[in-house]
This record gives structure tokens, sequence and C-alpha cells, in this order.
């Protein structure tokens, strides 16, 4: 599975999503990145969790709509999937008729 970003250059897949997103965890909370991807899941708290979003959204040029001052508890694949998908819909919102 893979999509391209908003430009149509870079291909994502699945897994460079669940890399990136254990990384911008863990730039952001300090966990380590193999944990994160280890465990398959985020506990990130409300102030930090903002941050991530904003981090992880710049990054895939997406909006994910979960910018709320509360605590996230996810799985990094469902997160993964979320991000191909909005990615995927700001890459085709993008492109000119």
């Amino acid at each position: 599975m893979s999509e391209t970003n908003a430009g149509g250059s870079m291909p994502f897949s699945l897994e460079y999503v669940r890399h990136s997103i254990a990384k911008i965890a863990s730039d952001t909370t300090g966990d380590d990145v193999d944990a994160l991807l280890q465990t398959g899941r985020l506990a990130i708290g409300p102030r930090d969790a903002v941050e991530f979003f904003v981090r992880l959204e710049a990054v895939f040029d997406c909006t994910l709509g979960r910018m709320r001052y509360e605590a996230l508890s996810i799985e990094i694949d469902q997160l993964a999937v979320e991000v191909l998908a909005a990615a995927g819909a700001q890459s085709h919102a993008a492109r000119p008729i």
C-alpha cells in the first residue's frame, strides 16, 4: 500500500509512515523509537499530543483533525492508515483538473 504526497513525487509506504510516526513521537516525548515500534502503541500526554500532531501533519502535508488538548492512546498501525488516507486525500485535492 502506498500513496503519494501532495506534490505526487514521493511514495509513502505503510512501513515508512509507521517509522515516521514512531520517530516523531520519540522526538516529542523522548520515548525510544524501537520500543514504540515494538509495542505498536502510542500513549502521549495532552500537551505533547498537540505538538506531535503539528509535527506529523507538517511532515506528511495533511490534516488529521486531531488537534485537541487531550491524551493520545492509539495503535501506530491505525494512525498510519489514517495518515496515508489523509495524505492521499490531500494529494488528490491538490492535483489540477
